[in-house]
């Protein structure tokens, strides 16, 4: 009922509507990870507080380089290195048992790139989530970017996670790119809102100024609840 109250087609700020919204935050993020991409860099590291984006950032640049001549593996990171591999391997079309084990998972990806290189394709790994992986994850995370070292294996490495548990490991390579998600400006969260509406149907934001000042204030400038508080004001409007 309040969505026709404010003339929506449809819920504009469902989890599964992840249209990606043009923002000069968001787009510096996926300018940077596109560029990583198409020179072959072997690591680049998304880091965010909560709901601030990293997901849609990954899904956006990968969408964009879409290639014949690249493959991408996109998957949420898991606590234990065994299932991350087979995870990976099987987004990459090589097939894993049932139960694998720790290095027939890391063999079966191995095998995966190396196709790939064999036939010139850049292979692209994308692991959200890493703030969940236990310390044993991690490092087989970082063990990831080693995979074809030394020769003309081409191989990039993407880690998104959350800023406080995620960070950069000077160990392995202090050159890897480090893209930092900030908050959304008050102008942006207004974009963003609009963007929103208008894609859903509605011709013009129910959101006055003040009401926008006072979500951004709410919200901490966080998209994810930016769109939860909009929605509660929208239900209660109309109710």
């Amino acid at each position: 009922m309040w969505k026709s109250h404010w003339g929506l087609e449809r819920d504009p700020f469902t989890e599964s509507d992840a249209l990606y919204v043009s923002l000069p935050t968001h787009d510096e993020a996926v300018a940077r990870l596109v560029h990583t991409i198409e020179t072959a860099e072997r690591r680049a590291l998304v880091t965010a507080n909560a709901g601030l984006g990293k997901s849609t950032i990954l899904r956006k640049a990968f969408a964009e380089m879409q290639s014949p001549r690249r493959r991408f593996a996109l998957v949420s990171c898991t606590r234990e290195g065994t299932l991350l591999f087979a995870l990976l391997a099987e987004r990459l079309a090589e097939r894993v048992g049932r139960e694998p084990s720790r290095l027939a998972s890391w063999r079966a990806l191995e095998r995966a790139i190396r196709l790939a290189s064999i036939q010139g394709i850049h292979v692209v790994l994308g692991i959200d989530d890493c703030h969940f992986a236990s310390s044993d994850a991690r490092r087989d995370i970082e063990s990831l970017a080693n995979l074809g070292t030394g020769t003309n294996t081409l191989l990039t490495v993407v880690q998104a996670g959350r800023r406080s548990r995620v960070r950069r490991d000077d160990r392995a390579d202090r050159w890897t790119l480090a893209i930092r998600l900030e908050s959304l400006t008050r102008s942006e969260a207004e974009t963003f809102l609009a963007t929103k509406l208008a894609r859903a149907g509605c011709r013009e934001s129910p959101f006055t100024a003040r009401a926008m000042t006072r979500l951004h204030c709410h919200c901490g400038g966080v998209p994810r609840g930016l769109q939860q508080l909009a929605t509660r004001c929208l239900m209660a409007g109309a109710s």
